[in-house]
C-alpha cells in the first residue's frame, strides 16, 4: 500500500480534511429549525509563536509563503492562524532579546489562540545567551508555555529547532554544541509541560540548500514545516505507512527481536499479526508507531499483516526468517555478478528460493559530463536511491546483484542452512563521508571541516572532485548536492533503511579515501558508529575489506592504516585482498573469493564455527636469541603460497631507511637472523606479490611495525 506525500498532494489533502472540518462545524452550528439565520462557524485560533524562521525571513513574499501564512491555506476557513514571529527572538527572559518583552508577544495572547506552536530556542544559542543562563531555560519555556494556556491554548505544540547549518558565522563558535544541548532541554519541556513535541528539525535537516543563509527555510522550506505543523494539529499524516526493506519475499532476521517502526493517522490502533502473533501499538501525537515482535523461527515461508483500526490493511507475504547482512561501499562492493569472472557459470547454477537478495539501485546519472537542471534539482531532493523489493536468487536478479554480496550470502547459505537476506546499497567512487550522518561530520572536530567548500577541498582525492566539478557545471548554487558529498549518501539511502533488522554490515570502500590515510582513520570509526547508533546496536560486527594491489604509490600506507583500524574498532574485521588484485585495473575481477572470504571471517567471528577466517596479523616483534622473531594470531601454520622463500620483506635500522632481507618461517612465526633491526615491513609495495599466508590459504596483510626493544 502506498500513498503520495509530494508537498503538493498533501496540501490538497490538508485542504479536504478542512473542508471536513468545516462541514462539521456548519451542522454543529447549525440553528433549531425554524430560525431564519445561520451562525457562521468560530474559527479555531492557531497563533504561531517564534522567532524570524516563524516570521518569514527572507522569503521573498512572507506574508503568503512563510510558514504560517502557507498553513492557513492548508488547514482552510475552519482556521484562523496568526503569525507571531519576532526576528532575534529568544527565549530566555534574559536573553539579548527576549520573547516575552516584545509587543508581539502581547498580541499572541491577545489573539486568544486555542492552539499554540511555539518554536523558539535558535537564538538561544548565541553567546550572550546560553552560556549565561543556560540553566534558566526550562523554567523560561514552562512560564512561557503556561502564560499561552492562561490565555486560552487549549492545545501547545513545541518545535524542535529547524536547523543551523555549518556555514552560520558562530557555528563552530559554539552554536553547533549549544544548539544540540538546548533541543535536548525542548524535550525535557515537553515532557514535564505534557506539550505535543513536533519536529522542524528533521524535515529540513538534510537540505542545506533550503536554507541559503544557513538558518532560514526558502518558501520550500516553510512549506515542509508548515506540513508538519498541519499534520500535528489535524492527526492526519498520510495513513499508515512502514519503511523501506518491508516488502514481500524479505528475510527477518532470527534470533533477535524484530522491531517495526511506521506512521499512521494520530491515535489510530495498529496491529501486527506474524506468525499467527498479534502485536498492538496506538500511533502517537505525532502519527508514530513502534512494534517489537518474537523473531520467528528459521525458514518459513510467514506472513506479516499490519492494519488499523481504519481498514487500512499492507499484507507481506512469502516471508523468511534467517540470517541479514546490508553490504556497502563504493565501485568494488557495487561491481555486479555479470562482470566478474566465472559469471555464467554462477548464472547458470544460482537459483535459490532460501536466498534473497534486496538492491536498492541508484538513479543512473552521467558521472563525465555537466548535469541538466532536472538532475541538479533532483539530486537536491535527495531523490537518488530508488526503493526496492525482496527477490529470490534467480539469473535475472543475481546478474546485476553485488558479485561480493552474492558470493558472501551464497557460502552463508551453504554453511549455515537457513535462508539468507542480502541488502545492496553502494555507489561507485563514494567517499567513506558521503555515507556517515550529517550531525556526526558536525560534530567531529576533524571531520567538520569536510563541510565547507567539499568541491575545492585539498584533502579529497583529485578525482572526486574533478568528477563533482565536471557535473555541477552548470549551476553557480553553492549549495547544490552531490551523492559524493559528505553526509549525502546516508541522507538519500542509509536513514531508509536503518533500523532494519541485520546481523551485520559488509564494507567495500576505500579507493576514494586512499590519500589522506591520516583522516580516514578518523573517518571510518565515525561511520561505524554511526551506523551502529543508528541501528541501536554498539556490537553489530562490521567487516570490511583491505584494499587490493595496484599500482597507485598511496596504497601500501593506506593498507596498513586499514589494518591497524581492526584494533580501535570493536567488533570488527578485515579481509586481505591484496593476492587478486590487478596492476594497473582498480575492479579486479575475481569477485568470488572477496565474497568468500567476507562469509568465511563472519562463520568465524559472528557465528563462532571453529576455522580460521581471518588473516594472519603480527602481533610483536623482537628479539629472541640474537634472532628477531615476529608472530603472528590468526596464523596456524604459516606457508607461502607459492612453495618458494617469503618475499617482500624489508627491514631498517635507523626506522627509515628500509632494505630488502631474508626470512625464514616457523610455525606462527617469521625469523629473520640480523642485528640491529628497528623496524620491519611487509609487502610495502602499491602491486605487492607477497606470498605470506597461513595454511588456510589466506594471505597476510601488508603491515610496518617497530621492533620492541631488549631491555638490558
Amino acid at each position: 500500500m502506498t500513498a503520495d506525500t509530494s508537498p503538493g498532494s498533501r496540501c490538497l489533502k490538508k485542504s479536504r480534511v478542512a473542508l471536513s472540518l468545516s462541514i462539521i462545524f456548519v451542522f454543529t452550528f447549525l440553528p433549531l429549525a425554524g430560525q431564519k439565520t445561520l451562525k457562521q462557524p468560530i474559527p479555531i485560533r492557531v497563533a504561531c509563536v517564534g522567532n524570524s524562521v516563524t516570521y518569514g525571513t527572507g522569503i521573498t513574499g512572507r506574508d503568503s509563503l512563510s510558514y504560517p501564512a502557507q498553513l492557513q491555506k492548508m488547514l482552510g476557513k475552519s482556521y484562523a492562524v496568526g503569525n507571531f514571529g519576532y526576528g532575534g527572538a529568544s527565549l530566555l527572559k534574559k536573553g539579548f532579546k527576549p520573547y516575552y518583552k516584545t509587543t508581539t508577544f502581547i498580541d499572541a495572547l491577545s489573539f486568544r489562540p486555542d492552539v499554540a506552536v511555539i518554536h523558539l530556542g535558535l537564538n538561544d544559542t548565541d553567546p550572550r545567551a546560553w552560556p549565561n543562563f543556560k540553566d534558566e531555560f526550562i523554567g523560561d519555556y514552562l512560564w512561557l508555555i503556561d502564560t499561552l494556556r492562561h490565555a486560552g491554548a487549549k492545545k501547545v505544540f513545541i518545535a524542535r529547532m529547524s536547523p543551523i547549518f555549518h556555514g552560520h558565522r558562530r557555528f563552530k563558535a559554539g552554536t553547533r554544541d549549544w544548539y544540540w544541548q538546548i533541543q535536548d532541554a525542548i524535550e525535557d519541556v515537553a515532557r514535564i509541560s505534557g506539550a505535543v513535541l513536533i519536529d522542524f528539525n528533521t524535515p529540513l535537516k538534510s537540505r542545506p540548500d533550503l536554507m541559503p543563509d544557513q538558518l532560514h527555510p526558502v518558501a520550500l522550506g516553510a512549506e515542509m514545516l508548515a506540513e508538519e505543523v498541519c499534520s500535528a494539529i489535524t492527526g492526519d499524516y498520510g495513513g499508515l505507512k512502514i519503511p523501506w526493506g518491508w516488502t514481500d519475499n524479505m528475510v527477518l532476521q532470527q534470533g533477535m527481536p524484530v522491531t517495526l517502526h511506521g506512521k499512521a493517522d494520530r491515535g489510530v490502533n495498529v496491529t501486527v499479526d506474524l506468525n499467527r502473533k498479534k502485536y498492538r501499538a496506538k500511533a502517537s501525537e505525532t502519527g508514530r508507531w513502534s512494534i517489537t515482535m518474537e523473531p520467528p523461527e528459521a525458514g518459513g515461508p510467514y506472513t506479516l499483516t499490519v492494519s488499523t483500526d481504519r481498514n487500512e490493511v499492507i499484507k507481506l507475504d512469502n516471508i523468511l526468517s534467517g540470517e541479514v547482512w546490508l553490504c556497502s561501499g563504493q565501485s568494488n562492493m557495487e561491481l555486479t555478478v555479470s562482470n566478474s569472472d566465472g559469471a555464467d557459470e554462477t548464472l547458470a547454477i544460482c537459483g535459490d528460493e532460501g536466498l534473497r537478495l534486496l538492491h536498492f539501485s541508484h538513479k543512473n546519472v552521467p558521472w563525465n559530463e555537466p548535469w541538466d537542471s532536472a538532475t541538479l534539482a533532483t539530486i537536491n531532493e535527495l531523490d537518488f536511491f530508488d526503493s526496492a523489493c525482496w527477490h529470490a536468487a534467480d539469473s535475472n536478479i543475481v546478474r546485476n546483484f553485488s558479485a561480493v554480496a552474492y558470493y558472501f550470502g551464497n557460502r552463508l547459505r551453504k554453511e549455515l542452512g537457513v535462508p539468507v537476506g542480502i541488502i545492496e546499497m553502494a555507489l561507485g567512487g563514494s567517499p567513506a563521508e558521503a555515507w556517515i550522518e550529517r550531525k556526526v561530520i558536525e560534530m567531529h572536530p576533524q571531520m567538520v571541516d569536510l563541510l565547507y567548500d567539499y568541491r575545492k577541498w585539498e584533502m579529497s582525492e583529485q578525482w572526486v572532485r574533478e568528477t563533482m566539478n565536471t557535473n555541477l557545471k552548470k549551476t553557480e548554487n553553492p549549495l547544490q548536492r552531490h551523492p559524493f558529498g559528505p553526509a549525502y549518501l546516508y541522507e538519500s539511502g542509509i536513514v531508509h533503511i536503518a533500523r532494519f533488522p541485520v546481523k551485520g554490515f559488509l564494507w567495500y570502500q576505500g579507493e576514494s579515501n586512499a590519500h589522506f590515510p591520516e583522516l580516514h582513520e578518523k573517518i571510518l570509526p565515525a561511520l561505524v558508529m554511526n551506523w551502529r547508533d543508528s541501528w541501536g546496536n554498539d556490537r553489530l560486527p562490521f567487516y570490511y575489506a583491505q584494499l587490493s594491489s595496484l599500482n597507485r604509490p598511496s596504497w601500501p600506507e593506506f593498507r596498513d592504516s586499514q589494518r591497524r583500524l581492526m584494533q580501535e574498532i570493536p567488533f570488527s574485521g578485515m579481509i586481505v585482498t591484496t593476492d587478486i588484485g590487478h596492476p594497473s585495473d582498480v575492479h579486479p575481477r575475481n569477485k568470488k573469493t572477496v565474497g568468500e572470504r567476507f562469509a568465511l571471517l563472519a562463520l568465524c567471528d559472528t557465528y563462532g564455527r571453529q576455522i580460521q577466517g581471518r588473516s594472519p596479523v603480527p602481533v610483536r616483534a623482537e628479539y629472541e636469541g640474537g634472532a628477531l622473531v615476529i608472530t603472528f594470531s590468526g596464523a596456524g601454520m604459516l606457508e607461502t603460497s607459492d612453495g618458494g622463500k617469503v618475499r617482500e620483506i624489508e627491514i631498517s635500522v635507523n626506522g627509515g631507511l628500509f632494505r630488502p632481507a631474508e626470512a625464514k618461517i616457523k610455525k606462527d612465526k617469521i625469523i629473520i637472523d640480523k642485528k640491529d633491526i628497528t623496524a620491519v615491513r611487509y609487502g610495502w609495495r602499491p602491486y605487492s606479490e607477497g606470498n605470506l599466508v597461513n595454511e588456510a590459504g589466506l594471505p597476510v596483510s601488508t603491515f610496518k611495525t617497530e621492533v620492541k626493544k631488549t631491555i638490558e
